[in-house]
């Protein structure tokens, strides 16, 4: 059994570091807020691919698949082999925002 002692102890060695860490990783992310170029453009290059999502996909070839994929499902697709079904955690919000407004019009 670990002692409450070395918990506590653990805790607070990795404490400060990560609290650090954390401090520059948000300074950092403050830096670079309002910087992207050309904003609008990818929005409009993000929308457009989505609208057409399904034909790029079935001419594209397996590499482009893979990085539409991921681009997509950020955390993957999962598979449920006992249930035979597929599982998704995240879709890139972009992607999300479109399918639902598509799916919603179809009703």
């Amino acid at each position: 059994f670990i002692k409450k002692d070395m918990l506590r102890e653990t805790y607070d060695k990795f404490l400060s570091k990560y609290q650090f860490e954390k401090t520059n990783i948000v300074n950092q992310l403050q830096e670079y807020q309002g910087r992207i170029s050309n904003l609008e453009r990818y929005i409009v290059n993000a929308l457009t691919l989505s609208a057409k999502l399904p034909v790029v996909w079935s001419y594209s070839p397996v590499g482009i698949k893979e990085k539409l994929q991921k681009l997509i499902f950020p955390n993957g697709i999962y598979y449920n082999k006992r249930n035979e079904i597929f599982r998704i955690e995240k879709v890139n919000s972009i992607f999300a925002t479109t399918t639902n407004e598509s799916a919603n019009t179809k009703k």
